[in-house]
């Protein structure tokens, strides 16, 4: 998931795997491939970039990407 604001100034996550383009006509409009459309504050190539970074961490291991190894359960005691 990535945030965008929309033009209300509202914060909103998308499901990155699922953006099809993004256009800028003048605001920027974030196509779905479910069909939904979505208009952001933020310009295309923002977007754009927290969707590569969104990518990257999704191929980073969990320690790296900032999760928490071994299921997220350490510090947990039995």
């Amino acid at each position: 998931m990535i945030e965008i604001t929309d033009l209300k100034g509202s914060q909103r996550y998308i499901n990155a795997e699922l953006i099809e383009s993004v256009e800028a006509n003048p605001d920027t409009q974030v196509v779905l491939s479910n069909g939904h459309r979505f208009y952001a504050r933020e310009k295309p190539a923002v977007i754009v970039e927290r969707v590569l970074l969104y990518r990257q961490r999704c191929h980073l291991p969990p320690d790296l990407a900032g999760g928490k190894p071994n299921g997220g359960s350490q510090g947990v005691e039995s």
